[in-house]
C-alpha cells in the first residue's frame, strides 16, 4: 500500500480530517499514521489490513461523515450546570427549529477552498450568511464562535451578522503539525465573535495563552523570614 492510498482511504472513511478517528479506531497514534503517509516509514502490513477491512465494510465505521445523509441526529454533553448540544445535520434547515436558549453556537463551516464533494463548497461564505441570517434572535445567543483551520481564509468571517461584535481570536495548537504543501499545519483560529460572559467571582479574565517565554511573577509570602546578612570576617577581628 503506498501513502497515497492509505490517504484515499482515509478521505473516504472519515473525511478530511481522518488521521485522528482513523489511528483510535486500529489503536495506534496519530503520529504513526502521519509519519506513513509522509513517507518517513514504511506503511505497516496490520495497518494497510485493517484500512483494507474498514475500506469494505464503511456502514460499520463510527465516525464516518454522513455531510449528505444527516438527518438532525444529537446528542447532549453535561457536566454540572454546563451542557453543550451537538446537532449532525444540515444547518440551513435545522437552526429555525432550534426554541431553547442557546447562549453560544461553536461550528467549524464549510471553508473556503473545501472539498468539492462538501455541500456548500462552492460558495461557503453564502451558505455562512444563510444560516447565520435563520438564527432566531428570541434564542439570546450571546457568542458565536467560528473555527477555522490557521490556512483559511477569515474574509469568510464577514458572514457574521454585525449585532455580533468581534471579541477576540484563540489559538488552537496541533498536539502533532503536519505539511500540506509548502506550508506546515500547525492549528486551527478559533474567532470568537458576541460579548463577554458576566464575570462573576474567580472567572473575570478571559483566558488565553500567553507567550511560551512569559514567567509570571510570583507573589512574595505574607511574611519574610529575617536571615542575617553575611559580613566579612575582617570586620569581626578587633
Amino acid at each position: 500500500m503506498t501513502p497515497q492510498e492509505l490517504i484515499a482511504i482515509g478521505e473516504r472513511l472519515y473525511g478530511a480530517r481522518w488521521k485522528t478517528p482513523f489511528a483510535q479506531s486500529i489503536g495506534v497514534s496519530r503520529e504513526t499514521i502521519s509519519r506513513m503517509t509522509n513517507g518517513h516509514r514504511p506503511i505497516a502490513r496490520q495497518v494497510e489490513t485493517a484500512a483494507r477491512l474498514l475500506d469494505q465494510a464503511p456502514n460499520t465505521v463510527k465516525y464516518k461523515e454522513r455531510r449528505f445523509s444527516a438527518k438532525g441526529e444529537s446528542v447532549t454533553l453535561r457536566k454540572g450546570e454546563n451542557w453543550a448540544h451537538l446537532i449532525h445535520c444540515s444547518c440551513v434547515d435545522h437552526i429555525a427549529s432550534i426554541s431553547q436558549p442557546v447562549h453560544a453556537i461553536v461550528t467549524d463551516p464549510i471553508w473556503p477552498k473545501a472539498l468539492d464533494c462538501l455541500a456548500g463548497s462552492d460558495n461557503p461564505y453564502q451558505l455562512l450568511a444563510d444560516v447565520l441570517r435563520r438564527l432566531p434572535e428570541s434564542l439570546d445567543t450571546r457568542q458565536i464562535v467560528i473555527q477555522l483551520r490557521c490556512d483559511g481564509d477569515p474574509r469568510i468571517l464577514c458572514a457574521i451578522p454585525h449585532r455580533f461584535p468581534f471579541l477576540r481570536f484563540a489559538w488552537l495548537p496541533y498536539a502533532v503539525p503536519s505539511p500540506q504543501g509548502r506550508l506546515l499545519i500547525s492549528g486551527d483560529v478559533g474567532y470568537v465573535f458576541g460579548t463577554p460572559p458576566k464575570a462573576t467571582s474567580g472567572k473575570r479574565l478571559l483566558p488565553g495563552q500567553p507567550h511560551p517565554d512569559y514567567c509570571p511573577l510570583q507573589c512574595p509570602p505574607k511574611a519574610q523570614p529575617i536571615i542575617p546578612a553575611p559580613e566579612a570576617l575582617s570586620m569581626l577581628n578587633g
